[in-house]
Parts: structure tokens; sequence; C-alpha cells
């Protein structure tokens, strides 16, 4: 579900009345759950963009492997929320609505409620998404906008998922990793040549770099970059696309760790000019 569709998703709760013609009309055409599970699953895998847009990932920070010695970036990702979007559409028979309640100055709060009108299962969610950066300068107008879009977005997709319950939809969701993997590995060379500029355009347009990009990933440099990270480029992706996250969000221990390597070198001139010199080196 596109960040900014979610606007005009959320509805008004509808007087008693409906609700009760709603609960009559749910009872008396119940949901067969193996036809809602074919109609999700062929809803999601029926082309490649729609696939890609069902897995989303963001990174929450690095850790340490005890086995090499060296920090590697850690994920949360999971079921998207066009996954849910999908799954809530073809699943029936469910009531859902969201709403921004005011802004508190460093933070936007975005609430939803999905009600299985057949079972009788309701849950409601609260997502808290941060406006201030983290040198304490609060975001624009417009960042405020599409972040709290971003919250509703994500506490309607976590109602979904504990509504219709992720044991039913498990299934599919293994498969979207599975079938993205496949198809990138279908690629010759070249054709994967051209993906890593198409994913290196979308980012700089998103405001990070290939560099900044390249420590997402945990890889030195581009032209290290392989299928497993291409696919991860496309779950962060999607993370930004739905507003799950956003630059600055995923870039916060990037710019950290740039800041503690620039004071390191002030208090080391040695080293810093060491460096400076082997930047401006010239093989023959």
């Amino acid at each position: 579900m596109a960040t900014g569709e979610l606007a005009t998703a959320a509805q008004p709760v509808p007087a008693i009345s409906d609700i009760d013609v709603q609960i009559t009309t749910a009872k008396t055409y119940k949901r067969d759950i193996k036809s809602c599970i074919a109609r999700i699953r062929e809803q999601i895998f029926a082309d490649e963009e729609t696939t890609r847009a069902c897995w989303y990932s963001k990174p929450v920070g690095k850790k340490k492997d005890e086995q090499t010695g060296t920090w590697e970036m850690k994920f949360a990702d999971g079921p998207s929320i066009r996954f849910a979007e999908i799954a809530a559409a073809a699943w029936g028979n469910l009531h859902s609505a969201c709403r921004q309640e005011p802004y508190t100055g460093t933070q936007v709060i975005g609430k939803a409620v999905v009600w299985d009108l057949e079972s009788n299962n309701r849950h409601e969610e609260e997502v808290r998404k941060s406006i201030v950066t983290k040198a304490g300068k609060q975001y624009s107008p417009s960042d405020i906008a599409n972040a709290g879009l971003g919250a509703q977005s994500i506490a309607l997709r976590n109602c979904v998922m504990r509504v219709i319950g992720r044991g039913q939809l498990k299934s599919i969701a293994d498969d979207v990793e599975s079938v993205v993997k496949q198809k990138l590995g279908k690629l010759d060379s070249t054709k994967i040549r051209q993906k890593i500029d198409n994913a290196l355009s979308y980012f700089a347009e998103k405001q990070i770099d290939e560099k900044a990009l390249c420590w997402l990933l945990g890889v030195e440099s581009r032209e290290v970059i392989k299928v497993s990270d291409l696919m991860q480029a496309g779950r962060i992706k999607t993370s930004l696309d739905e507003g799950s996250s956003d630059a600055a969000e995923l870039l916060t221990d990037y710019y950290a760790e740039l800041k503690a390597d620039a004071a390191s070198e002030l208090d080391d001139p040695d080293a810093a000019m060491d460096k400076a010199v082997a930047a401006d080196s010239t093989e023959f």
C-alpha cells in the first residue's frame, strides 16, 4: 500500500446500526479460507514488481559476529504494508480504519484498528515515529506529514497481520523471498549490473549516496554487490516507498560513524595525513 493512499483509506467508525448490518452480512456470507489464501497468493505473485513490494527490510544496527570478530549489519524485515493490503482485501469481512493523533513535537502517532466481523476478533495498535533528527532539528512540515502517514501504514499492517494470523500467511510470506531470488538468479551479468545501476540511482534520489548504500548492505563497493545484496536493497527500497523508514532514520548510525572517524582523525593528525596521501597517490 503506497504511503499516500492511506489518507483516503482512513474512514470514520460506522454507526452501530451500520456495524450490525456488516456483522450480519459477514456471518451470512462466511469466507472460505482456502479460497482466500489462493486469492492472496495469486495477487502477490501476479508480477515481479508486486512480489518485490511485499517484503520490507530496514537496518537496526550492527552486531559483532563472535566467530569472525567483524561487525555486521542486522536487519528487521517481514511482510510489507503492500502484503497486508492484499491479504486484507482477499480475506474479506474485515472492517479497518486508521487515523493520526496530534503530534507531540518530537513524534507523530498513528493509530489503526482492524475488526474481523465474522469471528469478532478485533485488534488496535499505536505506532510512534520520531520527527526529530539526531542533531535535535525538527523535520520539515512535508516530512512530518509523510512520517504521520507512515505511522498509520505500519499500525494498519500490524493489525491486519494480527487479526488474520501470521500462521495463515506464513507459506506465502516464505515464498516471496524464494521467488525474488529465483528471478534474480536467472539474470546474466549485464542485467545484474543494470539492476545495480538502477538501485544506485533510486537511492541517490532518496539522499542515500553510493557509499552510504554500500554501508547499509555491508559491502566495500558497488563492484562486490551480489544477488543477495540486490535483494536486500530491494527490501530497503520497499521500506522507503511505504513510509516504514526514511533516509535520516536509515543512516543515523552511518553518520555517527563518520563523525566518530572525523573526531579520531583530529586526535591523530599523522593517521589523517597518511589517509590523505594514500587517497591522493597514483599508481603507474
